[in-house]
C-alpha cells in the first residue's frame, strides 16, 4: 500500500505504512462508591489520536523528503487507500523523528524506515 503526505504545497510518496500504534484518550474516570453496587462513570469528550507512525521509504532521498515535510509546522494530510483507517488523517509532528536503515538483501538496496510522533488535529 503506497501512501502520500502533503502539507498543501509539498507532497511526498512513501512505499508503505509499517506500523501506527496510536491511542485516543477517552477521558473517562471510574469512581467506586462504598455504598453503591455500580460504579459512577465520569465521561468527558474523547481526545484526538496521538502516537507514532512508521513509514517505509524505498530510498534515502524519499526518507529525507519526508523528514523535510515533517520539519514544517504545517498540518500534514496522509492519503492512503480509500477506506483505510488512516486515510485523510490530518496531523502534526511532535517529539522526535527517527531514521532506521533496513538491511538490504544481497544485490538489493537498503530501504529506510522513518518513525514520527504525531498528534491528530
Amino acid at each position: 500500500m503506497t501512501a502520500s503526505l502533503t502539507n498543501g504545497t509539498t507532497t511526498v510518496e512513501v512505499a508503505d505504512i509499517l506500523a501506527a500504534p496510536l491511542s485516543r484518550p477517552l477521558r473517562r474516570d471510574v469512581l467506586d462508591q462504598t455504598n453503591a453496587a455500580a460504579p459512577k462513570i465520569n465521561a468527558g469528550t474523547p481526545g484526538k489520536l496521538a502516537g507514532t507512525i512508521t513509514y517505509l521509504c524505498d530510498t534515502l532521498a524519499s526518507a529525507l523528503a519526508l523528514d523535510a515535510l515533517y520539519q514544517s509546522a504545517a498540518t500534514i494530510t496522509l492519503t492512503s487507500d480509500a477506506g483505510a483507517p488512516l486515510n485523510s488523517l490530518q496531523h502534526v509532528a511532535v517529539g522526535d523523528l527517527r531514521y532506521n536503515a533496513e538491511r538490504g538483501l544481497p544485490g538489493r538496496p537498503s530501504k529506510w524506515t522513518i518513525t514520527v510522533e504525531i498528534r491528530e488535529l
